[in-house]
C-alpha cells in the first residue's frame, strides 16, 4: 500500500511539472533564434565608449559579444554594451587585401592648400602646428567651413569650400575662399583674403590638384598732409633721416588716412602619394605675382640746412616741404615649396612633418629661407 501511494504521488507530480517545463523549453528556443548577424564576415572600425578604436574582421556577434580579429592585436572579444559605434568598411575602396587604408577628413588637405574632395558630413577635424590651431567642419556633404588663427588668437581667418563633383567623377572641382583680419595686434586695421578654384584628379589616397586664385591684403596708413613744416630737434641729421616720422613726433599736424594694398594672382600645384600602409608623401606649393599700391604717397623735399636755435644748446631748426603723389606701385614675386610626410594610423589621428621653402623678390633682390612645419591632425564628430 505504501509503494502504491508513492507511485501515485510521483505520477501526479510528473503530470503537473511536465507541461510547465515543456513550455519553458519552447519559450527558450523561440527567445534565442539561430540568426547570423550581418556584422559577421565584414570588416569594421569599432569605437568603444572608452574611446578605444579597433579595426578588423568580425567573426562572431551573438548579441552579447562581438569577436573581432584586430589588425594589430589579433582576436579581441568586446562586450556589446562597451561599443559606441561600428563603421563598416568597403572591401573595394577601404582595404588593400585585409589592411585598412585610412581616409577621413585629413585626405582633403595637403599642407596649406586643399583638394576638391569634400569633408564627409560629420567628419570634422582640427589641426595643431607650431604657429597656431585650425578647425574645419562639414556643414553638409558639399560645404565645409573652418577657422584658422595663431596661438595668441590674432590674426584670425575664416575658410570656406564648396565641392561640386561626386566622389566618382574623374576630375573634381571646388570653389573656396579665405578671409582674414589682423585682429587686435594691428587694431583690426589690416585685412586680406584669397579666392580660388581647385581641380583634383585621383582618389583620396593618391591625387593631384591644380588651384588658381587671387589674393589681396589691405591696411590703413596715416600720411602727412602736403605743406610746409618746421621742426626743432636735437642735433644734426644725415640725408636718409626719416623726416616724415620726425614731423609726426614733434608737431601738431594733420594726417591723411590712405590705403596700402597688395594683390595679385596665385597658382598652386599639390599632390598626395601613398607609399605605405600608414604613410604618404605630401607636396604643396604656391606661386604669386603681386603689386603693392600706396595711395596717396608722400615725400619730404626741400629740407633746409639746420639752423641753431638760440638759447637751446644743441637744438636745430629745419624747414621742409611735404609733397604727395597719387599712387606708387611696387612689384613682388613669391614662391612657396612644401614637401612633407604624413603618418596616419586611423581616420581620427595623423601626424605630418614638412619643410617650407620660401623665396621672394623685392626690387630685383632675391630672399629665400626655410621654415619647419610640424602638424598634428585630430578628427572629431
Amino acid at each position: 500500500m505504501k509503494n502504491l501511494t508513492s507511485a501515485f504521488f510521483v505520477l501526479t507530480i510528473s503530470f503537473l511539472v511536465f507541461p510547465f517545463s515543456n513550455s519553458i523549453s519552447q519559450t527558450d528556443s523561440t527567445s534565442t533564434p539561430s540568426v547570423v548577424s550581418d556584422h559577421v564576415g565584414n570588416f569594421y572600425i569599432i569605437q568603444t565608449v572608452d574611446d578605444i578604436e579597433y579595426l578588423g574582421k568580425v567573426i562572431k556577434d551573438d548579441g552579447r559579444e562581438v569577436w573581432v580579429v584586430d589588425e594589430r592585436l589579433g582576436l579581441v572579444v568586446l562586450p556589446k554594451h562597451s561599443i559606441s559605434e561600428m563603421i563598416r568598411l568597403d572591401v573595394d575602396t577601404d582595404l588593400i587585401g585585409e589592411n585598412y587604408v585610412p581616409k577621413g577628413a585629413f585626405t582633403t588637405r595637403y599642407i596649406f592648400t586643399t583638394n576638391a574632395f569634400p569633408i564627409e558630413k560629420g567628419k570634422h577635424y582640427a589641426m595643431f602646428n607650431l604657429f597656431g590651431p585650425e578647425a574645419h567642419f562639414a556643414v553638409n556633404d558639399k560645404f565645409n567651413l573652418g577657422v584658422m588663427s595663431t596661438w595668441i588668437g590674432s590674426p584670425i581667418s575664416l575658410v570656406t569650400k564648396y565641392s561640386f563633383s561626386e566622389e566618382e567623377a574623374p576630375v573634381k572641382v571646388s570653389l573656396g575662399g579665405l578671409l582674414g583680419n589682423s585682429g587686435y595686434l594691428d587694431l583690426f586695421a589690416t585685412s586680406g583674403g584669397i579666392g580660388f578654384i581647385t581641380f583634383t584628379t585621383g582618389t583620396r589616397q593618391n591625387n593631384v590638384s591644380l588651384s588658381l586664385g587671387y589674393g589681396f591684403m589691405s591696411n590703413s596708413i596715416d600720411y602727412l598732409e602736403a605743406g610746409e613744416y618746421t621742426i626743432i630737434d636735437y642735433g644734426t641729421y644725415y640725408p636718409y633721416y626719416n623726416w616724415e616720422q620726425d614731423i609726426m613726433n614733434h608737431n601738431d599736424v594733420d594726417l591723411t588716412t590712405g590705403k596700402q594694398i597688395v594683390s595679385g594672382p596665385l597658382l598652386s600645384l599639390a599632390f598626395a602619394l601613398k607609399i605605405g600602409r600608414n604613410s604618404s608623401i605630401v607636396f604643396d606649393s604656391m606661386f604669386g605675382s603681386f603689386s603693392q599700391t600706396s595711395s596717396p604717397r608722400t615725400e619730404v623735399t626741400n629740407v633746409s640746412e639746420g639752423t641753431v636755435v638760440p638759447n637751446m644748446n644743441g637744438y636745430y631748426s629745419y624747414d621742409l616741404t611735404v609733397e604727395t603723389s597719387a599712387v606708387e606701385v611696387d612689384k613682388y614675386k613669391a614662391a612657396l615649396f612644401m614637401p612633407g610626410v604624413r603618418i596616419q594610423r586611423s581616420d581620427s589621428k595623423a601626424f605630418q612633418f614638412a619643410i617650407a621653402g620660401i623665396a621672394f623678390t623685392d626690387d630685383g633682390d632675391l630672399t629665400a629661407f626655410p621654415i619647419p612645419m610640424v602638424t598634428w591632425f585630430r578628427g572629431f564628430n
